[in-house]
């Protein structure tokens, strides 16, 4: 009389009568991690495509212009606000 037990499904079971909280609660760290991942790629890719559009712009841009608002982003980090 030899019974055959299914381990994983007796484990599977304990699992979700007695720790669904917890298997929940984990369940939402991995989902959360991915999200954070898939944000971080996405930001790092329009990034990268805002620098690209940069660099085209400044190629484009003409020598005069591109002097001029190089020395006034001097002039303005070295003015003091007085208060």
């Amino acid at each position: 009389m030899n019974k055959n037990y299914n381990l994983s499904k007796i484990i599977f079971n304990d699992l979700i009568s007695f720790y669904k909280t917890q298997l929940i609660l984990i369940f939402m760290i991995f989902i959360s991690a991915l999200l954070i991942i898939t944000i971080i790629h996405k930001t790092r890719l329009l990034t990268s495509q805002q620098e690209e559009l940069d660099i085209i712009k400044k190629k484009q841009m003409p020598l005069n212009l591109e002097k001029y608002i190089s020395t006034s982003r001097l002039k303005f980090k070295h003015e003091k606000i007085d208060t």
